[in-house]
């Protein structure tokens, strides 16, 4: 086996990666994600620096948008 590809080519700027698509695979799906911030909010005294309230704080959620994530992200037209 070869340690490196530069052995093989030398050094080389580009790299290519040619990818055969069979009929019926699920290559090129698109996975969905959905996406929400998480928050733990404590008060604190500005002047202090000290925690106001309950030191546990409460929790706070923000939902944001799906993200969709498919094969053509990773790829960049030539």
């Amino acid at each position: 086996m070869y340690d490196s590809i530069s052995k093989i080519l030398g050094a080389t700027a580009r790299s290519w990666i040619v990818l055969r698509c069979c009929p019926g695979s699920t290559m090129g799906a698109a996975a969905h994600f959905m996406a929400e911030l998480k928050f733990r909010v404590v008060e604190v005294d500005p002047g202090t620096g000290e925690i106001e309230g309950d030191e546990e704080g409460f929790h706070e959620e923000y939902p944001l948008e799906d993200v969709e994530i498919s094969t053509t992200d990773f790829m960049a037209k030539v």
